[in-house]
């Protein structure tokens, strides 16, 4: 019964995830070449606070990520399965539909300086998937197929829930009025992950706190808060906030 509330539990965590609603963005003057100031240095030890440990081999929490991913395994749509094609990589043009611009073209100057903060919070990700070296769901059961291409590496925590986290939170913070429909992809792409069994459900969740706790250590500091005040940065930004918000699509995943 315990086993059956907390995989109920988990399903309906993706499910929320995945029926996120939507609205988006614009371009800006790409003209001015303003770099980011380097990111602040993290404290690394408390990003691994944040991340937490993976579930014991064998324990119930390990015993519910499994039956999770094989539940969606046999319950995944053809749809669900397209969605998690369009984020095999991580990349600030899933985004787009979220903020109604090409983020990438429309606000270079935004885009690179976003990249170069989230970059130590990639590293620190790296260097906690090699501490716990959690095998992916398909490697470690032969049952579980993927359904996406097979990626090397460690599941826990997840990339891809790790880069989304924190690049939601952190364009979150620039563009406030948009902020429901920025997190409401970075949650679907976590969802995406699962459904195709490349992580376990306690992957996304680490990964998501990690995101987070990356991206607040970097809202703090005064590198970010330099860098928003950067005309370049000022410009990209109102020409993404003077798209009208009825005009913006809905965001499907």
């Amino acid at each position: 019964m315990q086993t059956d509330k907390r995989i109920a539990a988990g399903l309906i965590m993706l499910a929320t995830i995945c029926l996120g609603s939507a609205r988006p963005i614009q371009a800006a003057d790409p003209g001015a070449q303003a770099a980011a100031q380097p990111p602040a240095k993290l404290n690394f030890a408390a990003l691994q606070r944040a991340t937490g440990a993976p579930p014991a081999p064998n324990s119930p929490q390990d015993h519910d990520d499994v039956v999770i991913v094989r539940w969606l395994q046999a319950h995944r749509s053809p749809e669900q399965i397209a969605n998690s094609w369009q984020v095999l990589t991580r990349e600030l043009l899933s985004f787009d539909s979220a903020l109604g611009t090409s983020l990438t073209e429309s606000s270079p100057v935004l885009s690179k300086g976003l990249l170069d903060f989230v970059e130590p919070i990639n590293q620190a990700r790296a260097a906690i998937k090699e501490i716990y070296k959690r095998p992916r769901p398909y490697v470690a059961h032969a049952d579980i197929k993927p359904c996406v291409p097979k990626e090397p590496g460690y599941s826990f925590p997840s990339g891809h829930a790790t880069f989304y986290s924190a690049t939601s939170t952190l364009l979150a913070d620039l563009l406030p009025e948009r902020q429901e429909r920025i997190k409401d992809v970075g949650k679907s792409v976590g969802a995406n992950r699962v459904i195709c069994a490349m992580h376990y459900p306690s992957d996304i969740e680490a990964g998501v706190r990690l995101g987070k706790a990356g991206a607040e250590q970097i809202l703090q500091s005064s590198a970010w808060k330099q860098f928003k005040q950067q005309p370049a940065v000022q410009a990209e930004i109102r020409a993404i906030q003077a798209i009208p918000a009825e005009s913006l699509p809905l965001i499907v995943r």
